[in-house]
């Protein structure tokens, strides 16, 4: 079963905006946590996953009340329900900062998350927001332990941190366990990755869609810029481009272009192109503190410094 939301970054946005003015969030990652995914969404979703075949779903860290709501009302009467493995998260700073899982503050602190873990899963909890490092906030009222089927102790641990405490991996096989876990539902289109994190500004994540970034694009669901459809598809079909998209015309070729929180779409027309045999090169300027005006190898001069050329002898092309 091919399933596939789309989500409207800008409307996205928008929600994280109004979080953040009303309760003065920090930008990331609580304000990913604050701009809610509604009950009835929650549960669209656990149906499709249901029909997809699986029977389960893994969480890393508590969730927004409106999870547990909807996982509750899901399976509440139902026969055949779904089951959660739930994850207590680790603190960043606090594993960064004791080489010794037992030492006091690491200690203290993880079984700390663990009993409220354990709490909201029984429904007896309230969170405040950002009161959880990593984790959502509200009220928690529903007891959905007996759908609970393991915990998942940290996220990736440190190597440092396993060896001072005398951790041991464990065979799953051996163990006399099966199955899979599928990662991940959704896109997580505001995630970050070493490969970036120097060129971006970590504090902004949310609000566009950054290509290079492999792990924003894991998701069985995609989530991709626009209400309804993208402003362009990369199919070689005109119609969707306008003459307000045009940026340069010397006659003969024109170049039009497009954007959204994904992608530079353009588009080249030109009389008589011969697409097995005619190179386009597209300039780019990027930032004005940067680039070149004299492409030394094809001894092509610019009129203004560019940072990027971009060659395509094709029609339509889009950058990341």
């Amino acid at each position: 079963m091919a399933v596939k939301d789309i989500h409207t970054h800008n409307a996205f946005a928008e929600s994280v905006a109004a979080a953040r003015k009303q309760y003065k969030l920090n930008p990331l990652p609580a304000s990913v946590n604050q701009a809610k995914i509604d009950k009835e969404t929650y549960k669209r979703w656990f149906k499709y996953i249901q029909d997809m075949g699986a029977n389960t779903i893994r969480i890393y860290t508590v969730q927004q009340d409106v999870f547990y709501n909807a996982f509750y009302e899901y399976n509440k009467d139902n026969d055949n329900p779904l089951y959660l493995i739930h994850g207590v998260w680790v603190n960043d700073y606090t594993q960064n900062s004791h080489r010794d899982a037992l030492d006091k503050g690491f200690k203290e602190r993880f079984l700390s998350d663990c009993r409220t873990v354990l709490d909201v899963i029984h429904g007896n909890k309230k969170i405040g927001l950002g009161r959880m490092a990593s984790a959502g906030s509200g009220f928690y009222l529903h007891d959905v332990s007996q759908w609970i089927i393991g915990y998942i102790l940290g996220v990736e641990w440190e190597d440092v941190t396993v060896a001072y405490t005398n951790e041991q991996y464990k065979d799953i096989k051996g163990a006399g366990c099966s199955g899979c876990c599928v990662f991940s539902w959704q896109d997580e289109w505001f995630k970050r990755t070493w490969n970036t994190m120097y060129a971006v500004n970590l504090k902004r994540t949310p609000y566009w869609s950054d290509y290079q970034t492999n792990e924003q694009y894991f998701g069985l669901i995609s989530f991709d810029p626009g209400s309804e459809q993208s402003v362009c598809y990369v199919d070689g079909d005109a119609s969707e481009w306008t003459d307000d998209d045009i940026v340069a015309d010397r006659g003969d070729m024109k170049l039009s272009m497009k954007y959204d929180e994904k992608f530079v779409y353009f588009m080249v027309k030109k009389d008589g192109l011969n697409i097995d045999k005619d190179k386009i090169y597209i300039p780019l300027d990027i930032t004005p503190k940067s680039g070149s005006s004299y492409y030394e190898e094809k001894n092509m001069l610019f009129d203004r410094a560019v940072d990027f050329r971009q060659h395509r002898t094709i029609y339509g092309a889009r950058l990341a």
